[in-house]
């Protein structure tokens, strides 16, 4: 899928997203890489299923520019691995990336720009692998799963 197909589906949604993921969505767009855009190679995971199972998001190597993170009043934390999803045991293996959303009543996000605008965005050698927690490095799911969408190329 085109990278500015997906980010314009995303954002055509206005009606129905919240401000953060809209904000967070034009942001990534206008901070992509030059190589990226020539190249249409971002792509878009998105997931309101992810749990403790490591899950491949990208089962080769790649570069993670963004990430977003949204739940509805549950603690959850996303983690993700730079080695291949078989090789991971939520809990124990030392991730490359987390972040949370609080348990707060209502809608929680978070978002995270990788390398803005200088295309930057760390190489992730073996794979993009990803799981939800309730901790930063648990291995309990989540009440709730949130909603996750991690852009990458």
């Amino acid at each position: 899928m085109p990278n500015a197909i997906s980010l314009a589906n995303l954002e055509s949604y206005v009606p129905y997203v919240s401000d953060g993921m809209r904000q967070w969505t034009q942001s990534l767009r206008r901070n992509l890489p030059p190589d990226v855009i020539a190249a249409d190679s971002l792509t878009l995971f998105v997931s309101i299923a992810l749990t403790t199972t490591a899950v491949a998001i990208k089962a080769t190597p790649g570069k993670v520019h963004g990430v977003y993170l949204q739940s509805l009043g549950a603690l959850a934390f996303l983690s993700l691995w730079d080695v291949a999803q078989g090789s991971v045991t939520v809990g124990t293996t030392s991730q490359q990336f987390a972040m949370g959303v609080g348990a707060a009543s209502g809608l929680s996000q978070a978002a995270y720009l990788v390398g803005t605008g200088n295309g930057t965005a760390p190489n992730w050698a073996t794979a993009i692998t990803g799981a939800v927690t309730t901790t930063v490095t648990g291995s309990s799911a989540a009440a709730t799963l949130p909603l996750v969408i991690v852009a990458y190329s």
